[in-house]
């Protein structure tokens, strides 16, 4: 057997008459260009060209296998435009999962310039606070929080780091004031979460520093908790760097609370045309933004 990167460099030095040429060609090294001509030689056990002090000359050996070497030129070449084809025709279903934060501020803007890019390729938005299982099929791709996920039969690409911090609107600020520690927070409504939502480590954090704070509100999503942060009704958790111009930060963000963002699909998933044309697509958006936020 061998290698079809010496089989180009043979092409290439067969058509220009020189390893230079080719190496140029090619954009790789004279020296690369001369070791891959000798191993295609080795393998073949054939001498391919009589090296002259003017250039290679073909030998009659090279001149036989040549129609050969071309048409699997032809044949590499054609899966190439054929891949490029598919990804440009992307289509299908994509079910993303993640949790309603993400989805409103990390693919819903970008969303009009993807379905531009990829017009056959649907989106539909799983939000949820619990975590779909994709190697079942319950969902194409995930967008993901907290530790790397484990799960067997799963692709992990990390996005970045996602931090949170405690919010309140201008309103409650002028109505009560800021608190000037974390301690002082006993003395504010706080909007927590309500079931599953309320287990994350941010609210046990804030509970051991104001075990007195006062629960004015719960709300069952991150939207819910957005819309009561904005309202006025409280101090409460959001992820830094969406709303940094309309709300109050009170305090830097602790990075012992510090998330990991990840970018989930199935080992089977990853090469599928609408698949890949998604990640393609918003992992470089999302990263960015993580990247400012932090």
């Amino acid at each position: 057997m061998f290698d079809w990167d010496d089989l180009r460099v043979f092409l290439a030095v067969a058509r220009r008459g020189s390893t230079l040429a080719a190496a140029k060609a090619l954009g790789i090294g004279q020296a690369t260009a001369a070791r891959r001509v000798a191993a295609l030689e080795e393998a073949l056990g054939q001498a391919l060209f009589e090296r002259r002090q003017d250039g290679y000359r073909t030998t009659p050996a090279a001149q036989a296998l040549l129609p050969a070497a071309e048409a699997m030129e032809r044949a590499a070449a054609a899966v190439a435009d054929a891949a490029a084809a598919l990804n440009r025709g992307a289509t299908g279903t994509l079910r993303i999962t993640t949790i309603d934060m993400a989805a409103s501020f990390w693919v819903l803007p970008d969303l009009p310039d993807f379905h531009r890019a990829h017009p056959n390729v649907q989106v539909e938005l799983l939000t949820t606070e619990e975590r779909l299982d994709i190697a079942r099929g319950e969902a194409e791709i995930g967008i993901r929080f907290g530790s790397a996920p484990e799960e067997p039969g799963l692709v992990v690409r990390r996005l970045g780091t996602l931090r949170m911090g405690l919010f309140c609107s201008e309103a409650y600020a002028k109505a009560h004031g800021v608190p000037a520690s974390v301690e002082e927070i006993g003395r504010h409504a706080i909007i927590r979460g309500s079931g599953y939502i309320d287990s994350r480590p941010y609210n046990a954090w804030l509970a051991a520093r104001a075990p007195g704070a006062r629960i004015a509100h719960r709300a069952s999503s991150g939207l819910g908790i957005l819309e009561a942060i904005r309202a006025g009704v409280g101090i409460g958790w959001l992820p830094c760097g969406f709303l940094e111009d309309e709300l109050i930060q009170l305090f830097p963000p602790p990075p012992e609370l510090d998330a990991g963002a990840f970018l989930v699909t199935g080992e089977a998933l990853r090469r599928l045309p609408h698949v890949r044309a998604f990640i393609d697509f918003f992992a470089p958006r999302m990263a960015a933004r993580l990247k400012r936020a932090g």
